[in-house]
């Protein structure tokens, strides 16, 4: 079972990592939005939105970019910490139980591997006694 939480960490984390080009890539879209927003607005000819509905609009890519990313590396970062006690010989259950948590909000993946996580935890548990 910690091969299979293994592997589904990192499936997860390989998805993590796309999702954080696809952010960073809205983030740039946002700010060059931003920067742009008056020639955006000049080349449009049948105008149904103003100025301001530009800017509102690349603010609000930028904003939610930022916030993806943010909590994308959080994710990573935990599912690092979740993998890291799979190899110790402790049982720990709480990574595991956090990256059901994120699973079920995100990432059928981390859901998964902290499942065999637990699984695994338990396994070793009854294999020292």
């Amino acid at each position: 079972m910690k091969d299979a939480s293994r592997i589904m960490y990192t499936i997860g984390k390989v998805f993590s990592v796309i999702e954080i080009v696809i952010s960073s890539i809205m983030l740039l879209a946002g700010i060059l939005c931003r920067v742009f927003s008056v020639e955006i607005y000049n080349e449009q000819k049948g105008r149904s939105f103003t100025l301001d509905d530009v800017k509102a609009l690349s603010t609000s890519l930028i904003v939610i970019a930022s916030i993806s990313l943010i909590i994308v590396f959080i994710v990573l970062i935990l599912a690092n910490n979740a993998q890291k006690k799979l190899k110790n010989n402790k049982k720990d259950i709480a990574p595991h139980i956090i990256m059901i948590v994120i699973g079920v909000f995100g990432d059928i993946f981390y859901l998964l591997g902290g499942v065999f996580g637990i699984v695994a935890e338990n396994e070793d548990n009854n294999t020292i006694e």
